[in-house]
């Protein structure tokens, strides 16, 4: 997806706090869930592989991906979260929480499942930030942008944005190697279109472009 594109909508934002024991089900969700883990922590699964999640992590579930989660020792899970679409759509508004797995949801239901439209981002499953106090205060105050809808929740949207950019810079995307190769193979072409007329050498235009 074009970065230039992305505006997210937020759906749901809370400050929660499970007691434990907890245990969530497994299920799949229609759009983005953003946790950061203040205190406690929790054993994550999702399709089927194991997370021990501790304080200070983040929880990224993207739509469609089948999750479970339930209490990991005594300690209460204190969760800061926020539900989200990357793109307003029309059902953005009516589209509730999902709490069930794939095979129990209707196919109406199904076809609510967004897009990944973060696909090629390699944010994980579960990670931690390099900015963990940052990350912390700008969903915490995209919480309170949400629940007094400040300038009818553009500021919402705007701290979240401010969030969602540092979490895109710490996992950027892939580099595509072909795409530098055939940047180079333009400039070589460049080069000797505009000097064909000097004498070069392959040992000159290696050094000029990095290219044995």
């Amino acid at each position: 997806m074009d970065i230039n594109f992305i505006s997210p909508y937020i759906r749901f934002a809370n400050r929660s706090t499970l007691r434990s024991p907890f245990h969530v089900m497994r299920r799949v969700l229609f759009d983005y869930e953003l946790i950061f883990v203040q205190d406690g922590g929790c054993l994550l699964t999702v399709e089927g592989k194991p997370h021990r999640v501790q304080k200070g992590q983040v929880i990224f579930l993207r739509p469609g991906v089948a999750h479970s989660f339930r209490s990991l020792g005594e300690a209460d899970f204190c969760q800061p979260h926020v539900h989200f679409d990357i793109q307003y759509n029309p059902n953005s508004k009516k589209t509730p929480i999902s709490f069930r797995d794939y095979p129990a949801l209707t196919k109406a239901e199904r076809q609510l499942i967004q897009p990944d439209q973060l696909s090629r981002y390699p944010i994980p499953a579960v990670f931690t930030p390099d900015e963990p106090e940052k990350i912390l205060a700008l969903l915490l105050q995209t919480i309170e942008d949400y629940h007094s809808m400040t300038a009818a929740g553009f500021a919402c949207r705007a701290d979240f944005m401010a969030l969602l950019s540092r979490l895109l810079l710490q996992f950027p995307l892939p580099l595509d190697q072909d795409l530098i190769m055939m940047d180079k193979i333009q400039m070589v072409h460049d080069y000797l279109t505009a000097n064909y007329l000097q004498p070069i050498a392959l040992e000159d235009l290696s050094s000029l472009f990095y290219m044995n």
